[in-house]
């Protein structure tokens, strides 16, 4: 890997590198503020414990190059702007996520455009949490597998069908492309990328510096066992249809419910009734139902790739469907 020019010195690992790598760090409005100063924070430890030699040189471009108000109620000033950046000599170019300027960042052209001028320039390109729905959008992704948070990883595949989306990762790299769960986790992908970059042993005293309580490998799943409650049956029930909504094409036969439950199938589908007033097969209907009719009203899809999409195995059947749900719809208003 063209990162690994790594040689020994002093028991530790220090990277045999003639000048300080330069990071460029994307803001755009409504970034999630955690998702750039924890790795700057990342990487700006690392200079302290390094010679002046090597490190990092950080700093933070924008779109116009003016100050960004970020999604903590915190303005940072940019040192640049998205549509000047040259990219000379820049090792790492770093895409912040954030809910709610995400969508404005897809949209940015001269962002995208920076994208693609990184990965063909082979720099290394980070993205933490939404961020890879940029450089997704940037067309970089395609036939790749990478990660985001897991509470956008439904609408990632649909916006994204091209691209692998993983989801027992907390980050993930693959040639040049750093991808990443988001919010703590970019922390945890800057310090994998100071170990690659400068070692084992800078990395964890870095970490150490920040009084982490582990440095976590990329390969563990997002959602913690340490954060997960035992689920009441509401709870497992409620899961069950967010899980359906984000993922219409899965297999949702009966059977494959009750096991996410961890209850029977006979039991699973009497207290799914009762709870939701509904039967299990009937709730997937309805999901998918609903499904098509919104990529029938907001895209361009054609009716065979909006069935697949929505989980249907054919037009027909998708169109039997959405008509038995609206007939159903009916006669529940007027009973």
């Amino acid at each position: 890997m063209r990162y690994q020019r790594q040689v020994e010195k002093g028991g530790g690992r220090l990277m045999a590198a003639q000048e300080r790598r330069k990071i460029k760090v994307v803001m755009f409005p409504d970034s999630q503020v955690l998702d750039i100063s924890g790795p700057v924070t990342v990487f700006e430890g690392a200079n302290k414990l390094l010679p002046p030699a090597l490190g990092y040189d950080v700093s933070l471009i924008s779109p116009g190059g003016g100050p960004v108000a970020t999604n903590g109620c915190i303005a940072i000033q940019a040192h640049g702007s998205v549509e000047s950046e040259d990219l000379e000599g820049v090792d790492t170019l770093l895409i912040p996520g954030g809910s709610k300027g995400t969508p404005q960042a897809m949209r940015d052209p001269a962002l995208r455009r920076l994208v693609r001028r990184a990965n063909d320039k082979q720099i290394r390109l980070m993205s933490i949490c939404t961020g890879a729905f940029v450089l997704a959008e940037a067309g970089i992704l395609d036939n790749r597998q990478c990660t985001t948070h897991w509470a956008e990883i439904g609408n990632f595949r649909r916006l994204f069908p091209g691209v692998t989306v993983l989801t027992d990762v907390i980050y993930h790299t693959e040639d040049n492309i750093w991808t990443s769960a988001g919010v703590a986790t970019g922390i945890d992908m800057a310090l994998a990328i100071v170990a690659e970059d400068f070692g084992q042993d800078i990395s964890q005293q870095v970490a150490r510096n920040l009084v982490l309580y582990m440095a976590r490998p990329g390969h563990l799943e997002q959602i913690s066992e340490f954060l997960r409650n035992v689920p009441t049956q509401e709870e497992k029930f409620n899961e069950l249809v967010m899980y359906i909504r984000t993922n219409p094409a899965a297999n949702h036969d009966v059977n494959r419910m009750a096991e996410r439950c961890n209850m029977s199938t006979r039991s699973f589908t009497r207290k799914f009734k009762t709870a939701l007033g509904k039967t299990p097969a009937a709730m997937v209907r309805e999901i998918r139902a609903a499904r098509a009719e919104f990529y029938m009203k907001n895209t361009d899809y054609n009716q065979k790739r909006i069935a697949a999409l929505a989980g249907f195995s054919s037009v027909d059947v998708m169109r039997h469907c959405m008509k038995a749900v609206q007939k159903d719809g009916a006669a529940a208003e007027s009973g």
